[in-house]
């Protein structure tokens, strides 16, 4: 897509299957796991943004670390005790050391900036200024990354505390835009949000946007790139494909749904939102502003998966936009080799193109259905896309065949 940074999610707490099960008890599986991202990132120049705790009960929140002393949600911020756990967990997570890459975490410079949570203080209240402050203080010791209020600035009345914006440990400012009255509502927030950041010569961008119309995003995308002052934007959200097959999805309120690259048109697909291929057209737009260099170069070969009553399911190509299906009819004697393992499946002589697909399927779905086979059939698939992430724009790129399949 263009795209520079990422924002992950938060660390989850509270369980046995989250990043902090307790205060002092971390679940080394997980934390492995965003090892692995961090990894991953910092093998394809990606920038990341860590929330560090969430205002919400999803995956654990300011609740669960008020809880586990038997406070309530607004002792988090204000209890001596609760604020020693959380900030000893802070402590334990810049220290810790990336088993993949051997960097420590608060040195790694993968990791652009630790927020210091989502959507603090929601959209009623404002976190106390002496605790972000705290917070930040105790980050930038031990820490090299910039360090990010996670406040939600809220929308007429700014929620960005006066002394966080003049305090030197406290370096960006962010906020989310979901509530709107017309299609430049978040324009004009982010003119506002910028207009008060700028003040205190403190950076910003937008953290999350999303719940409106494309129109509306194309008004904020303009106003985020011919303000000097916006460090860059952020949708929500996206999804990503399923190693068992299709994409992950994720519904939101109102029948909003989380995007999928590089967007697919919507036949009914469950989970996919209709303007997806315009909305993820339009967010890479504004991403390269100016430049005309092709940002795909190759596909990886997609994995055929199963085939089951005719119908195929895959583990896709990141940044395909289709998929090509292959069929063979399967002989009696191919059918003998086949089962006695002496099939030679790097042949392609007989295969020949039947149809082509999305696959726009939520995970572990069937991605075509050949409704014109009669015997058995060698099945194989072949990702589609192009040099500049978009349909009919740039060269036409294929992958290698996938592995073959016999119904």
């Amino acid at each position: 897509m263009g795209g520079k940074v990422t924002r992950t999610y938060v660390l989850s707490v509270g369980k046995n299957n989250r990043h902090i099960i307790c205060p002092g008890q971390y679940n080394e599986r997980l934390f492995q796991a965003l090892d692995s991202a961090i990894s991953i990132a910092r093998h394809f120049n990606i920038r990341l943004i860590i929330p560090l705790v969430d205002q919400w009960e999803w995956w654990g929140g300011i609740a669960t670390w008020a809880g586990f002393r038997e406070k309530t949600e607004l002792s988090f911020f204000e209890d001596d005790g609760v604020i020693r756990d959380f900030f000893d967990m802070v402590t334990w997570v810049l220290n810790r050391r990336n088993t993949i890459t051997g960097v420590r975490y608060g040195d790694d410079p993968t990791i652009l900036g630790w927020e210091t949570g989502n959507e603090l203080g929601g959209w009623d209240y404002t976190p106390p200024s002496s605790w972000t402050i705290a917070l930040a203080e105790h980050i930038k010791s031990m820490a090299r990354q910039l360090v990010i209020d996670g406040t939600l600035g809220g929308t007429n009345k700014a929620k960005f505390s006066v002394e966080c914006l003049k305090h030197p440990a406290v370096d960006v400012f962010t906020n989310h835009y979901y509530i709107s009255d017309s299609s430049s509502s978040y324009s004009r927030q982010l003119s506002k949000d910028l207009a008060l950041t700028k003040k205190y010569k403190k950076a910003f961008f937008v953290g999350e946007y999303g719940f409106e119309s494309v129109e509306s995003y194309r008004k904020m995308l303009k106003t985020a790139v011919e303000d000097e002052g916006c460090s860059g934007t952020l949708i929500w959200s996206l999804r990503f494909l399923s190693e068992e097959g299709g994409f992950y999805v994720h519904k939101e309120d109102k029948g909003f749904v989380a995007f999928h690259y590089p967007g697919f048109e919507n036949k009914g697909a469950d989970g996919f939102a209709e303007n997806e291929r315009e909305v993820i057209q339009i967010v890479q737009k504004f991403a390269r502003p100016g430049w005309d260099g092709p940002i795909i170069h190759d596909l990886e070969a997609p994995v055929l998966l199963k085939v089951c009553d005719c119908q195929l399911c895959w583990r896709g190509s990141t940044g395909a936009t289709s998929y090509l299906i292959w069929r063979k009819f399967c002989s009696e004697r191919e059918f003998f080799d086949f089962q006695n393992g002496i099939w030679n499946d790097s042949s392609v002589d007989g295969f020949e193109i039947i149809g082509e697909a999305q696959n726009n399927v939520k995970a572990g779905e069937f991605g075509f259905r050949d409704n014109k086979a009669e015997g058995r059939y060698f099945y194989r698939v072949q990702a589609v896309g192009w040099t500049f992430g978009v349909i009919g724009k740039g060269e036409k790129i294929l992958s290698a065949i996938s592995n073959i399949i016999l119904s």
